[in-house]
């Protein structure tokens, strides 16, 4: 697109000089100096204003080669215009949703190292992937109800935030993308290549196989580092595998997936209420 812009300038600064009054001193610079001045953009609150032009209408009144100075304020408005424009296309072609093909909606039967390798594809391989808030909610059977999950990494050197939900019923992968300026918590996050790893050795029916049976099951993860003092079922993966951790050895660090049932606790002819019971975390590090 820069090109086309760029020929667009030099054909206009061309065809304005060719009507211009030439005995003026640098005539060729000031056309280009009002061209400039015409492209200037101001923005409020993201809200793109010309102040450039705006200038121009204001305080410039030329009185030799009038004509042409305007057209060279016109065609910096008309590239400010064209670039505002690109940038809007360019936008929308990128954060457009893109689907991949899950490889079942079934928690019990989907392939997450395989789906994870699609979904890399399809978004260009961004460096250094970390991963969000995952969530997945599923029935005793393993049907899926809701699977979202958001992955935050570096693609041509921007930051791009990428929100991925499953759609059970089309069996395929929404993935909407966002350009953003920075992301706070980045630093503290699990690479989404480590995550995938410890999630293929987390036993989805471990939950599911207690005495009691609940409303749904739930596998979730903020994906942040943190310390934890819970008293609940610990597990730790290292080396390949999962080994049961004592609570006496609490309290443990890491990054951690939480595996749990929800189970009604109040129910109302207008409202119910639920909460997590046996929960199960398995903990593991970076690397």
């Amino acid at each position: 697109m820069w090109i086309i812009t760029l020929l667009i300038i030099i054909g206009g600064l061309s065809y304005i000089y060719s009507k211009s009054d030439k005995e003026e001193e640098n005539i060729i610079f000031k056309l280009i100096g009002y061209s400039f001045l015409g492209a200037f953009l101001f923005r409020i609150n993201e809200f793109p204003i010309p102040l450039g032009f705006l200038v121009f209408l204001i305080f410039f009144k030329p009185i030799v080669n009038k004509v042409a100075k305007t057209r060279a304020a016109y065609l910096g408005l008309l590239v400010l215009f064209i670039g505002i424009f690109s940038s809007m296309v360019s936008n929308y072609y990128f954060e457009r949703p893109v689907e991949v093909v899950a490889s079942s909606s079934n928690i019990y039967m989907l392939d997450t190292k395989e789906d994870w390798q699609k979904i890399q594809e399809k978004i260009g391989y961004p460096r250094n992937l970390k991963i969000e808030d995952f969530r997945v909610n599923y029935e005793e059977d393993g049907q899926i109800r809701d699977f979202r999950y958001d992955l935050v990494g570096y693609l041509e050197n921007e930051i791009i935030l990428y929100r991925v939900k499953l759609l059970p019923d089309k069996q395929v992968y929404s993935i909407n993308a966002i350009k953003i300026d920075q992301w706070a918590q980045y630093g503290r996050l699990v690479l989404a290549d480590r995550f995938f790893e410890a999630l293929e050795k987390v036993n989805l029916k471990e939950v599911v196989n207690q005495e009691k049976k609940l409303e749904w099951y739930v596998v979730a993860s903020r994906g942040e580092y943190i310390t934890s003092v819970e008293d609940a079922t610990h597990f730790m993966y290292e080396e390949g595998k999962m080994t049961r951790v004592d609570n006496s050895d609490l309290p443990i660090s890491g990054f951690y997936i939480s595996l749990y049932g929800m189970r009604q606790i109040l129910k109302t002819s207008t409202s119910e209420s639920y909460e997590g019971s046996n929960v199960i975390n398995f903990w593991f590090q970076q690397w």
